[in-house]
């Protein structure tokens, strides 16, 4: 559905073990001043693990209107088979008319709160960035609309219709630039008082609770004194409540990057605005986060109390001097990361780290002393080395004598592996050694079939990443 070129995606699971895609879609208008221009939408599409479409095409989030150009957005699953969607955009024939709004999409691709969706916030006030967005424990909805480098923010509580519980429009004096759910269901954002031109700035945390009242009566202090302007660059929330911040200012020597830690009590870590690590990147982890520093392709892991659980002077996970892209870091579910990046004389790079900073050296989910603990019903495990070269491994239980189907399709579905045999019961493995195909992304169906209890059948999709 793609009609010309897309400039953001974002992917997450849907709760019916799927993958749920948004994107730019942008279809041509013209070549004008110098330039190509487009008509920006956003549109959503539905994928099984083995890349094949769920929906028959995707849909767009709201009926196409050609004075909107969509800019970012967020996405989150429904947790029923669809997502909720939050987006920013401008109107190319009207100046101050600009739009936020939400919408739903359900497990079949309709536009659940109408054909235009829920306006937040019309006017001038518009920023960049797109309406937070985040589902609630009683499957409501807070959703932030901040303004960029102004003291306005506007909250909305909203259900899973559509329609809006209540509505709180925020100016105290300070600017607004994260907003977070905490585990209480509350809505947590984060600001600086002044403006962004102030020599000495605060950073606060106000906080709202979803019949909309306030926690404090005036935001509370987090840092006092800061004299230099601060640039949000990423932040998460752990199940704990603790926050991780990574930020930057500009320096005579270019953007300096620091990293700080904020308590449940909305205390700091560290006693100044944080530790410089130069990252750019983080991957959070409950009790840990790690950092990434492209420019010397360094790593770093801080715990709660800003220990260094890594080498201090940072892993080095690449020695090649390129042009490079920012990372990507995934977590290998066991504490660990798979961090993969792109240099453009060798392509695609990938490794993996284990939880304790160990290069390619797995450590398993399951102790292999444990495996014949574990219940006896049917069991897989991820494959691992996870990305693999040359060869990954998965291991089963069946807890009855059982047919085995195996297959692996590359990202376009095409069958590059099959397998199908009777296994008794008890502990087996697969191994998979690939020699004549290509790097990248593969999906591997394990179905496990009794051959004495009707419909008892188990199926079980993997992806696995073959480097080389």
């Amino acid at each position: 559905m793609i009609n010309n070129y897309t400039e953001q995606v974002k992917i997450i699971h849907s709760s019916d073990g799927n993958l749920i895609i948004a994107y730019h879609d942008n279809e041509f208008i013209r070549y004008h001043n110098g330039r190509n221009e487009y008509y920006t939408r956003i549109a959503v599409q539905k994928i099984y693990y083995n890349g094949n479409p769920v929906w028959e095409k995707g849909v767009f989030i709201i009926e196409p209107d050609d004075s909107l150009e969509f800019q970012s957005f967020n996405l989150i699953s429904d947790k029923e088979g669809g997502c909720y969607i939050s987006a920013n955009t401008r109107n190319i024939n009207s100046v101050g008319a600009d739009v936020k709004f939400a919408q739903r999409i359900d497990k079949d691709g309709k536009r659940v709160w109408g054909e235009r969706g829920v306006t937040l916030w019309q006017g001038s006030k518009r920023g960049v960035l797109p309406p937070d967005i985040y589902l609630t424990s009683d499957n409501n909805l807070f959703i932030n609309s901040i303004a960029f480098r102004e003291d306005y923010t506007v909250v909305h509580y909203i259900d899973d219709g559509g329609a809006i519980l209540w509505q709180n429009e925020i100016s105290n004096n300070y600017e607004p630039f994260i907003s977070h759910l905490n585990s209480n269901d509350q809505l947590i954002i984060l600001g600086l008082t002044g403006n962004y031109q102030a020599s000495i700035r605060e950073l606060i945390a106000d906080i709202y609770n979803n019949d909309g009242s306030c926690v404090f009566t005036e935001p509370t202090v987090i840092i006092d004194s800061i004299e230099i302007d601060l640039t949000h660059r990423q932040s998460n929330i752990k199940s704990n409540n603790y926050i991780d911040l990574l930020w930057s200012y500009a320096s005579d020597t270019g953007n300096e990057f620091n990293y700080q830690i904020i308590t449940p009590e909305y205390k700091t870590v560290y006693d100044t605005i944080g530790i410089d690590t130069d990252a750019n990147r983080m991957l959070n982890h409950d009790q840990e986060t790690i950092l990434v520093v492209s420019g010397n392709y360094k790593l770093f892991k801080y715990d709660l109390e800003g220990k260094s659980v890594w080498d201090s002077t940072g892993l080095v996970f690449s020695l090649i001097e390129d042009c490079f892209t920012l990372p990507v870091l995934v977590s290998d579910g066991n504490d660990g990361i798979i961090i993969l990046w792109q240099e453009c004389l060798r392509g695609l790079r990938g490794k993996h780290i284990n939880k304790y900073g160990e290069f390619g050296k797995v450590v398993s989910v399951v102790q292999e002393n444990d495996f014949d603990n574990i219940a006896k019903d049917y069991y897989i495990s991820n494959n691992y080395p996870n990305p693999f070269n040359p060869s990954t491994r998965i291991d089963y239980y069946v807890p009855d004598n059982s047919e085995v189907t195996i297959k692996i399709t590359n990202i376009l579905g095409q069958l590059v592996y099959s397998e199908k045999k009777n296994v008794s019961k008890g502990n087996h493995s697969f191994l998979f050694e690939p020699e004549d195909i290509n790097s990248g992304v593969y999906f591997c169906s394990i179905t496990l079939r009794s051959l004495h209890v009707p419909h008892s059948i188990n199926t079980n999709i993997q992806k696995l990443i073959l480097l080389k």
